[in-house]
This record gives structure tokens, C-alpha cells and sequence, in this order.
């Protein structure tokens, strides 16, 4: 219908016009039309005044939209604006915008004054961005730490520990620990039935558990044990 509007020779100067075919350039993906009306409105640029809303639109829009360092850059200007302090909704964005770029030092920071600096309580929202991160940067251990001290009751933390899994163990399917974590998550909110099934997968893709294993010296020999319900191969008795 704006294209018909625009052959017809109507000018479509009427904001809310250009605020509706905006709004439905983002619903379907018209990256082009959405990027020409802005340059022909420039919203955000000539808004007389900007507030923590309209701040939270422009971030949360270009970091769920893959615009990670634009994200970023509008987070800066936002925090060294006069009168202006960014909210947990800012931060969700900038943390979002951290996923998409992995700006993971950045993040840190960002996660870090969250409470320090700006005395916002973290929510699942953003321990989830910082697990994800950390979980695609390959540092799977501070993703499960950071899961660990999510402070809500299990059923959350289940369900974010579950994305934990899912991505690490697409990183390292081979990997035992991921199964293992897995299966106690699931085994310490009794749901037991999803923790036999973790072990049955494990079984299922032939990966083995690293035993437990210790040494102790006799007779200047290093002995080493295995716990483990198989004979491994050079263990001592």
C-alpha cells in the first residue's frame, strides 16, 4: 500500500505513515526501504529530546538485529549523555550486542558495573547474554560458574543451564564433562528421567568418561590409580 501511495504521487510526509511502514519494514525484513525512510527522517537525530525509552528502542533494535557494534557505539553515547543513566533494559541490549560481536572482555565490564556502577540487580536476561558469550567463546567452565550462581529458583536455572548444554555440547560432542554436567543438573532438581537420558545419549555417541586418577610414590616409582569400572591400561593393582 506505500508503494501504491508513493506511484500514486501522494508524498508520504505524515508521520504516522512513516512510523507504520517503519514498523512493518522491521516485521518483514525490508532492510532497504526501512534504511531509506530513516535517512529521509532521521528519527533519532533530530528527536528534540531523547529518554531512557527511546535510548532502549535504538539500542535493543540494532543489537537484536545483528548491528552489534552500532549497538555498542549508541550505549557509549547514551552513558556520556548529561541527565541520562542506563536501566537493565539498556543493558540487555548492550549485552545482546556483546552476543553478536563477542566482545567478551567488553561484556565483562559491562556485567561488572551493572551492580558496582549503575546498582542495578543482574537479571536472567543478562546472565543468560553472559553465558551464551562465554559458551561461544569456548570458555565453557565460566559459562557453568556463571550458570551456577544465577541467584533464582531451579526451574530457571534448569532451563537456562539446558541452553548452556545444548551449546557446549554442539562445540564438544565428544567431550565427557558436558554429559556429566548435564546429567547432575537434571539429577539435583529430581528429574531424573532426563538425567538417565543425558547417560544413555553419552553411551549412545561412544564417548567414555575420563576416569578419576592419582598417583602415589613407592619406592621411588610414580604409581598411578584409576577409579573406574574397567581395567585401564597401565594401571597398577
Amino acid at each position: 500500500m506505500f508503494h501504491s501511495m508513493r506511484e500514486a504521487g501522494v508524498h508520504p510526509a505524515d508521520r504516522i505513515t512513516l512510523v507504520d511502514v517503519l514498523s512493518s519494514s522491521t516485521a518483514v525484513g525490508a532492510l532497504e526501504l526501512g534504511a531509506e525512510l530513516d535517512s529521509r527522517t532521521h528519527v533519532s537525530k533530530d528527536m528534540p529530546s531523547k529518554n531512557e525509552a527511546s535510548w532502549n528502542a535504538l539500542i535493543c533494535g540494532l543489537a537484536f538485529n545483528g548491528r552489534g557494534h552500532d549497538a555498542i557505539q549508541q550505549f557509549e553515547l547514551m552513558r556520556n549523555e548529561e541527565g541520562l543513566r542506563p536501566d537493565e533494559i539498556t543493558f540487555i541490549g548492550a549485552l545482546s550486542a556483546c552476543v553478536h560481536t563477542g566482545l567478551l572482555e567488553y561484556s565483562h565490564r559491562l556485567f561488572n558495573s551493572l551492580t558496582l556502577v549503575f546498582k542495578i540487580t543482574p537479571r536472567i536476561e543478562h546472565y543468560a547474554c553472559m553465558i551464551d558469550l562465554m559458551a561461544r567463546a569456548g570458555h565453557l567452565e565460566e559459562a557453568w560458574d556463571s550458570h551456577k550462581k544465577i541467584p533464582r529458583k531451579k526451574d530457571v536455572n534448569v532451563e537456562v543451564g539446558e541452553k548452556v548444554i545444548h551449546r557446549i555440547m554442539k562445540l564438544e560432542p565428544s567431550n565427557s564433562w558436558n554429559y556429566v554436567v548435564s546429567s547432575k543438573v537434571y539429577a539435583t532438581t529430581d528429574r531424573l528421567d532426563d538425567s538417565a537420558r543425558i547417560v544413555g545419549l553419552m553411551r549412545e555417541r561412544g564417548v567414555s568418561k575420563t576416569p578419576g586418577c592419582s598417583w602415589v610414590e613407592v619406592n621411588g616409582n610414580v604409581l598411578e590409580f584409576y577409579a573406574s569400572t574397567e581395567p585401564q591400561h597401565g594401571a597398577e593393582d
